[in-house]
């Protein structure tokens, strides 16, 4: 008898409890998550706006918290940190991002290290900046310039996240604007003629385009890098857009931390000025 007694009562404390984790799920389930900040309820899951939802599916329905602030909103103004474990040629790590905002888009500058960019190119046949070889100019085509200010393009804001791109050869959009675009075979146009570069190189070497039927004489430096420097069509020529970086930072109450893909990622740290 008490050990029938004693099976019973273990099997309806069993079910017991089945029906009381049954009944916890069945709650977990309709727990609200809108106006939720991340760390999340266990089950749900905190989405890129740093709002809690049910699954990845709902967070593009997820409202923001109380007191919550998005990136349009926190972004206009100007903002100043450092660049972690990075140093420009004169030594400095610094960054500064500025936004202005319209309505609901934004528009802003990058501006990294420290100095003056020199003097806008007058000239179409000597290379900028002034005094720098052809295969200078090619080495510093991969970080950016500075002290120049570059325009923040294709800004998106997700909630606090706000990225961009910006174009690192944009410093030479004056000198690219002085040239002159040749029609391409192709239909296209190039900021060279379409013909073979020819380069005997060295310091007072001749170069010139294989045209038919006479050559044309070139200035070697500049052959060297004006077709990766500038893109054409027939109304003109501008800097060539197919070398850009990345930023990604979130804006929460006056400070912003990202990433800056320059020579690979690196952390990102900003104040809004007062």
């Amino acid at each position: 008898m008490n050990q029938r007694i004693s099976c019973f009562t273990h099997h309806a404390l069993a079910a017991a409890a089945i029906g009381i984790w049954t009944a916890a799920a069945g709650c977990a389930d309709h727990v609200p998550t809108d106006d939720k900040s991340c760390p999340c309820a266990q089950g749900n899951v905190c989405c890129a706006s740093g709002v809690c939802a049910k699954d990845q599916a709902s967070c593009s329905g997820a409202s923001t918290p109380q007191n919550h602030t998005s990136a349009l909103e926190e972004a206009p103004g100007t903002w100043s940190g450092y660049i972690d474990n990075y140093r420009f040629i004169s030594g400095s790590d610094s960054i500064k991002l500025t936004f202005q905002r319209d309505g609901g888009t934004l528009s802003g500058t990058v501006t990294l290290g420290m100095g003056t960019p020199p003097p806008a190119a007058t000239d179409p046949n000597v290379t900028w900046p002034v005094g720098q070889t052809g295969m200078m100019i090619v080495d510093s085509m991969s970080t950016p310039m500075e002290g120049f200010v570059f325009t923040a393009r294709d800004i998106q804001i997700d909630d606090q996240r706000l990225r961009l791109r910006f174009e690192t050869l944009e410093p030479w959009q004056p000198w690219c604007a002085l040239q002159t675009p040749f029609a391409a075979r192709d239909g296209h146009y190039l900021v060279a003629p379409d013909a073979a570069f020819i380069g005997n190189g060295g310091s007072g070497g001749s170069c010139y385009y294989d045209t038919m039927p006479t050559p044309t004489p070139a200035n070697c430096e500049k052959a060297i890098v004006a077709p990766d420097l500038c893109q054409c069509t027939a109304a003109g020529c501008t800097n060539s857009d197919n070398r850009s970086m990345e930023l990604d930072v979130a804006l929460r109450d006056g400070r912003g931390d990202g990433s800056l893909n320059i020579l690979g990622l690196h952390n990102i740290r900003v104040t809004r000025a007062q």
